[in-house]
């Protein structure tokens, strides 16, 4: 079993996060004195998913104590919207873009803790809060296998324009066509 961990002083970011993220444990800073690393991990793998508002000698601090007992440790750093002060470190980690709100990254979070391709989960993160209405709907009609004279029928507008609207969709979002975006969406199930 995957520990994950979040490293935050936020407890709205937490709670958001809750829900999502079965088993997820909260840690800050003010609880690293004496801290014992069992209570929070089991298995041999742990995620830390770190508020990048967090200073990094801390989260740096973490990471070896989980290293010290042989997990391999996976970072995620979450950008927040006014995070100035604590950039400087987490260059080299995963990152998703939390600008927009944890209800636009709730899929990307899933998808990253269930090892999808991360460059197309991190194009996604930035795309998801672009994607209009029109777009979302035509997505889920096509996911659910309906013919695009049907959805041409219904969004009032020729075939032609319906297929070059959705490759134009899928092509936004960082896919080479459409099939690798359904095999990429069905396989970390973003529509659920």
């Amino acid at each position: 079993m995957n520990s994950k961990i979040l490293i935050s002083h936020d407890r709205f970011l937490y709670h958001a996060l809750e829900e999502l993220i079965p088993n997820l444990q909260h840690m800050s800073v003010d609880c690293i004195d004496g801290l014992d690393m069992d209570a929070f991990w089991q298995g041999d793998e742990c995620y830390l998913l770190v508020d990048n508002r967090m200073p990094f000698n801390f989260v740096e601090k973490v990471r070896a104590l989980l290293l010290d007992k042989k997990v391999k440790v996976e970072l995620i750093v979450l950008e927040m919207k006014g995070a100035i002060y604590f950039r400087k470190g987490y260059e080299k980690y995963k990152k998703i873009d939390m600008r927009g709100g944890i209800s636009v990254c709730q899929d990307v979070i899933a998808a990253c803790l269930h090892g999808g391709n991360f460059s197309e989960i991190k194009n996604i993160a930035w795309q998801k809060r672009f994607i209009r209405g029109i777009d979302l709907e035509l997505m889920r009609l096509i996911q659910a296998g309906e013919s695009l004279a049907l959805i041409a029928k219904q969004f009032r507008m020729p075939v032609k324009r319906v297929y070059f609207h959705r490759e134009r969709f899928y092509r936004d979002l960082g896919f080479e066509s459409y099939n690798q975006a359904c095999i990429f969406i069905i396989h970390n199930g973003l529509l659920n």
